[in-house]
């Protein structure tokens, strides 16, 4: 066997720089000066994502998925499934995603000590998504997760009537939620990422009223970019917009370009139309109802939007109109 250990320490990073991840990590095992070199990788491409409910470590270098560890046994050891992703963390030095499921078998106590490691750890944590869960657990973690995150998604609906006020942890870029009976109009503003994504979210047109004369003043959601919710009821445009100085753009003659997040991935979208607002700073804010998105940038308006542009016009601009009434509330903040 060939001494590595009795090279120079320069000599022996060179050597364990042109290693694969897997190889860099069974060498890490081998002692504590091991894993000291091993720390000391000059290019740090990596990302670690874990899955408790499958019990497996996924390692991605650059974007592409580069090995993936799993532990066998159903019956597994929580601590000794954490300690082994801990030298993971300690070894790669790298941020990390995590995927739970809140339910059994995992128990109460397992969930407040993963919450703690995570709480505890140095490391970034890119994303924490929950796929399925029941309600005391999604409890425990709402009000025991303290780590600053920079997507949150949430994929299970909540049977509680209970709504959070306020989140304890910070989401710094996405709020992503399928199902949004858990949270309303005063978590929202009590946040501010750059993008809130929420279905079946319980509001009425004036608590959206609310929520954007607050931003117009300048209250809440500064960093907001994009809002897109869809309600589960009926709301009357004008109620959201009372007060806020809403000007009714004409599709065929205004467009803005605008870069759009996807997940954590961005894409150029051209927005026609819609429902200017603005900020006391002069920020400007598009709300979608009647407008039309397009990819590529030199697309017409649809003929299709047109009439219903022209529709929703007359409605605006008459006194006599009830208003035009909509569930989906989406704005773009330029």
């Amino acid at each position: 066997m060939f001494p590595l250990f009795l090279l120079p320490l320069l000599c022996i990073q060179e050597v364990t720089d042109l290693w694969e991840s897997v190889d860099l990590y069974k060498f890490s095992t081998l002692s504590k000066k091991a894993k000291r070199i091993s720390k000391k990788r000059k290019a740090n491409p990596y990302k670690v994502i874990l899955d408790v409910g499958s019990h497996t470590l996924t390692l991605e270098k650059n974007g592409l998925r580069d090995y993936v560890w799993t532990f066998e046994s159903e019956e597994i050891d929580l601590f000794l499934y954490l300690q082994a992703n801990q030298h993971f963390m300690d070894v790669f030095n790298c941020p990390l995603g995590i995927t739970i499921d809140l339910e059994p078998p995992l128990t109460d106590d397992q969930l407040i000590m993963m919450i703690d490691w995570l709480n505890n750890m140095k490391n970034d944590i890119e994303w924490v998504e929950i796929q399925y869960a029941i309600w005391p657990m999604f409890d425990i973690f709402m009000n025991r997760f303290k780590r600053s995150v920079d997507m949150f998604t949430m994929h299970q609906h909540m049977y509680s009537s209970f709504v959070y006020k306020s989140p304890c942890f910070e989401i710094k870029q996405i709020l992503d939620s399928d199902f949004s009976g858990w949270f309303g109009r005063e978590f929202i503003m009590n946040m501010d990422p750059e993008q809130i994504l929420a279905n079946e979210i319980d509001l009425s047109g004036a608590d959206l009223n609310v929520f954007l004369r607050s931003w117009q003043e300048g209250k809440t959601n500064r960093g907001l970019r994009v809002c897109k919710l869809s309600l589960n009821r009926y709301f009357n445009i004008r109620e959201v917009l009372k007060g806020c100085g809403a000007k009714m753009m004409d599709p065929r003659t205004t467009k803005l370009y605008f870069r759009s997040v996807d997940g954590l991935l961005h894409h150029d979208i051209w927005i026609y139309g819609g429902f200017y607002i603005r900020r006391n700073d002069g920020r400007l804010a598009v709300i979608q109802t009647y407008l039309f998105q397009s990819f590529k940038e030199n697309e017409d308006t649809h003929w299709k939007h047109i009439p219903s542009f022209l529709e929703a016009r007359d409605m605006w601009n008459s006194e006599n109109s009830t208003g035009m009434h909509d569930y989906e509330f989406h704005v773009y903040i330029f």
